[in-house]
């Protein structure tokens, strides 16, 4: 984990909705893992982290990521889609299932910009 920088200085937020915060079936380590997939997610509409990138942000394991993926699946608040690449192989593309889906940030716009003066 040597020169790896915490995205917090870029000022985002991690926000758990309330259906993926009351699934009993889900750990604590699991909710954040999905907060964490909810912020990537507002830049393209997915995420494409891998699990050894997400694993390093969430400060746990891989094995421990592919888990929290796998349940968040199972529990119906991730999907998952493969790209296929140019040169073969596939690129992993993370979804949020349903109403959970942000608003993309390139939308997000302050005040003072739409603000006539």
């Amino acid at each position: 984990m040597t020169n790896f920088k915490p995205h917090a200085q870029y000022g985002y937020d991690l926000v758990i909705p309330a259906p993926v915060d009351e699934d009993i079936n889900l750990s604590p380590v699991q909710k954040i893992v999905y907060a964490k997939i909810r912020a990537h997610c507002r830049y393209k509409g997915f995420c494409w982290a891998s699990n050894q990138y997400l694993a390093q942000i969430c400060r746990c394991s891989q094995k421990t990521i592919s888990t929290a993926i796998s349940t968040l699946e199972k529990q119906g608040h991730l999907k998952t889609h493969y790209e296929p690449l140019h040169g073969g192989g596939t690129k992993r593309h993370l979804r949020l299932s349903g109403h959970y889906e942000p608003t993309p940030y390139q939308q997000f716009t302050t005040q003072q910009d739409q603000c006539v003066t």
